[in-house]
């Protein structure tokens, strides 16, 4: 069992630190609380998937449920993250670290898709040519 749980500490802290090199701006200490609202998500899934998550700005922790939905969605849309968790187990306060982490594990290991970056290319080119 220590083994596990060694294995789970460095897991976690790994994982920790990958994402804050994603997200520097945010403030991302644990994978349960940090998350519960939906707004580090958005964050990320923007940050791998650049112009995924429209108007970003205006995330708010007030609307966690929509963020989440957004969040899980965007993220299998667009990176092929697959939703392992669920919108309430996400916004709950006791979620397992365990699950949050085999969740986010996968972004670590996705690709932009490629109908995203048709839609990013076809978005700069209207942009070269307004």
């Amino acid at each position: 069992m220590t083994y596990i749980s060694c294995f789970n500490t460095q897991l976690f802290n790994n994982l920790l630190h990958w994402t804050r090199a994603k997200v520097p701006h945010r403030s991302i200490e644990n994978l349960t609380l940090d998350w519960n609202n939906g707004v580090n998500l958005a964050y990320l899934v923007e940050a791998l998937a650049p112009g995924s998550w429209e108007n970003l700005g205006d995330v708010s922790p007030d609307t966690a449920e929509d963020n989440i939905k957004t969040g899980l969605k965007l993220a299998y849309d667009a990176l092929g993250v697959f939703p392992r968790i669920k919108v309430e187990e996400f916004m709950n306060h006791q979620v397992s670290e365990l699950d949050m982490a085999t969740y986010m594990w996968q972004f670590r290991n996705s690709k932009i898709s490629s109908a995203t970056q048709r839609t990013q290319r076809c978005s700069a080119s209207r942009l070269v040519w307004v």
